[in-house]
């Protein structure tokens, strides 16, 4: 039964992970291409705090919760296999 655990754990942490960079680089891209100044995109994309900050005060809002909600997940799936 640990080794389905285990599996479960992993695919959720893969997930979530992908998920995140996807949507980091997505929402770097958009504020670098989209937006002035541009120099925000381009520090956001080396500074990810500052993704989900610059894409709320841009107007990316569901970009930037999807952003939270995928680092969130992938924080809370680290923290489950330190402790399974």
């Amino acid at each position: 039964m640990q080794h389905v655990r285990d599996i479960l754990l992993l695919a959720v942490l893969l997930v979530a992970f992908a998920l995140f960079v996807t949507t980091h680089v997505a929402l770097a891209g958009r504020l670098t291409l989209h937006n002035h100044p541009r120099w925000r995109g381009v520090l956001a994309l080396f500074v990810p705090p500052l993704a989900p900050i610059y894409g709320f005060r841009e107007g990316y809002r569901r970009t930037s919760i999807l952003w939270l909600v995928a680092i969130v997940l992938y924080s809370l799936a680290l923290i489950a296999s330190y402790l399974f």
